[in-house]
């Protein structure tokens, strides 16, 4: 018997343990958010023990375990109530042209371009993205990119702008995958009234080396967006009353990407990609998105659930 006591979680035990727990989220969908939790933590536990797992390693992974199973059940429950009609996301396709230029092995600077078109209104130029950062590897295991991002809409007058830093975490599970766990900071431009700050917590799961065939490179990534300030929504009580207005703060929306690159030469590679962009109240939340006015019927801050196809040619240089 493996000794996974003293090894924590690593390589495949790791990956069946997470993959079961993530099952296990869906417990807490009739349930409150509180009681789920406890249950879900509770499998966990049973689940560990059963494995041959001492619980007490996994406290480097509890608060993305933690933030899985408070997302998905919301996310779960949202659909169970009806609060999502994931039946009406729209298909998008963004294509993007970057630019990798190499300062040294740990400095680097990143240029892209993105352009987004809504595939179910005949192609239709969505908006425009440009972006601009700088990345540093300050260990093996840890790195650091600051840049911005400017987004131009092509269907209004609407310009918005943002400043972002993120770190990174990256661990090796075994010898074929990485695992890389990190938070990405944002501060908004004015024009942006949903929110004026976001941290985006984010976690990769991907091969350590790329495949012979095609020299390819599969990944996925979770990522879920906290909202911090920005404009205020009206809420109401039962029988329709207004009672407070303040901006619906908290965690109200998640992206999976499913990303493969191949590396065409040393200089140029490509990337195709699926991403899915779900919004949600999470259960018990008050300050909640998706807000009906009980009187007019109009929804203030509906949900934006949205497919995309994505494609990105990137040129990698190095001075």
């Amino acid at each position: 018997m493996k000794d996974t006591t003293k090894r924590g979680i690593l390589g495949e035990e790791m990956l069946d343990f997470f993959l079961e727990a993530f099952v296990s989220s869906r417990c807490a969908i009739k349930v409150t958010m509180r009681k789920g939790q406890r249950l879900c933590e509770s499998y966990v536990v049973n689940l560990a023990r059963l494995k041959g797992i001492d619980y007490r390693s996994l406290v480097a992974y509890r608060f993305w375990l933690l933030l899985l199973v408070t997302v998905m059940t919301g996310h779960l429950s949202a659909q169970v109530n009806g609060d999502e009609d994931s039946g009406s996301a729209e298909w998008k396709m963004w294509s993007t042209a970057a630019m990798d230029i190499g300062f040294s092995k740990k400095a680097e600077m990143s240029l892209a371009y993105l352009r987004s078109y809504a595939l179910d209104n005949q192609m239709q130029v969505e908006f425009n993205q440009a972006s601009l950062s700088l990345s540093y590897d300050i260990s093996k295991h840890l790195e650091t990119k600051a840049g911005y991002i400017r987004t131009q809409s092509a269907t209004s007058d609407k310009n918005t702008s943002r400043y972002f830093l993120r770190t990174m975490f990256k661990i090796n599970l075994n010898d074929k995958f990485k695992w890389t766990n990190g938070v990405q900071a944002e501060k908004h431009s004015v024009n942006e009234r949903r929110f004026d700050y976001r941290l985006i917590f984010i976690t990769r799961l991907e091969l350590r080396k790329r495949l012979e065939f095609l020299s390819l490179s599969p990944s996925v990534s979770y990522w879920v967006f906290y909202n911090i300030g920005g404009s205020a929504i009206q809420y109401y009580d039962l029988e329709g009353h207004p009672t407070v207005k303040v901006a619906p703060e908290g965690m109200h929306r998640a992206r999976l990407w499913v990303n493969l690159n191949s590396k065409i030469s040393d200089a140029v590679s490509v990337s195709v990609y699926y991403l899915r962009q779900f919004e949600f109240n999470l259960v018990g939340q008050e300050t909640r998105i998706n807000v009906t006015n009980p009187v007019t019927g109009k929804i203030a801050r509906p949900y934006s659930n949205y497919n995309v196809a994505g494609i990105t040619l990137k040129l990698n240089l190095d001075l």
